[in-house]
């Protein structure tokens, strides 16, 4: 549970043109504003972690999300009361509330998947309590959300999630939020399970009989977008020893 240092920006930003660019290959159904508003951020609020900093990190991320009125925000490292609050006002918790107070007319909606304790197999906790993980938050219509786990992970470390949401805002979106290790064979296993996933989420497919077929042409352009991808890992990931 530490921030990303330069290998994970490094990693988050080759994930972020990944998933761009696959989106992008998805066609919208009818006309769009033309720019959405995506907040990432990594709150490290677990309370285990050196860079906790007693909570002040939700704070300042829900006064960015009211600063940016963003519409997409994605969130690593956070407590489940930090988005979702059961007694609270529409069940949001302080981030949530911010993204619904910045868009008052719509409906806010969150999609929190929880890390996982390897010794348990239950969900992996906070200091105080709540369910440790990922989530992303948007305003306006969704449609499906996806979550898992990765097979590969850090010995004495949490088994990391990845959560994923289809978003109808500014477009037809699939938004997706992880946490990497940050050690190098970790990080590359892990990033090659996430490349695998996101071209069956986003890849156009039609069903023949009991098949999903994508085309041709699709399945080219992910496969060398991914190999780029796992290229560029390659050089910026030191080799351990």
């Amino acid at each position: 549970m530490t921030r990303y240092g330069g290998i994970g920006r490094a990693v988050n930003a080759v994930l972020t043109v990944c998933l761009a660019g696959l989106a992008g290959l998805v066609p919208a159904e009818r006309v769009y504003p033309s720019t959405v508003v995506v907040l990432q951020m990594n709150l490290c609020n677990s309370g285990r972690a050196s860079c906790f900093t007693g909570g002040r990190a939700v704070d300042e991320a829900a006064a960015m999300v009211r600063r940016t009125a963003a519409d997409v925000v994605t969130l690593q490292e956070i407590c489940r009361d930090d988005v979702l609050v059961a007694g609270n006002p529409g069940g949001l918790g302080r981030v949530a509330r911010a993204l619904a107070e910045a868009h008052p007319d719509d409906r806010v909606s969150v999609h929190f998947v929880e890390a996982r304790d390897p010794e348990t197999g239950t969900g992996y906790r906070c200091n105080n309590g709540e369910l440790f993980g990922n989530a992303v938050l948007h305003h306006g219509d969704g449609e499906d959300t996806y979550g898992g786990w990765f097979a590969d992970w850090d010995v004495g470390d949490e088994i990391r999630s990845w959560g994923c949401a289809k978003v109808v805002v500014g477009g037809r979106l699939t938004v997706c939020t992880t946490h990497i290790s940050d050690h190098a064979r970790v990080t590359v296993a892990q990033c090659r399970e996430l490349f695998a996933m996101l071209a069956r989420l986003v890849l156009p497919a039609r069903r023949v009989g009991l098949l999903v077929v994508r085309s041709r042409a699709f399945d080219v352009l992910v496969l060398a977008v991914m190999g780029v991808a796992l290229v560029v890992l390659a050089i910026i990931v030191p080799t351990p020893g």
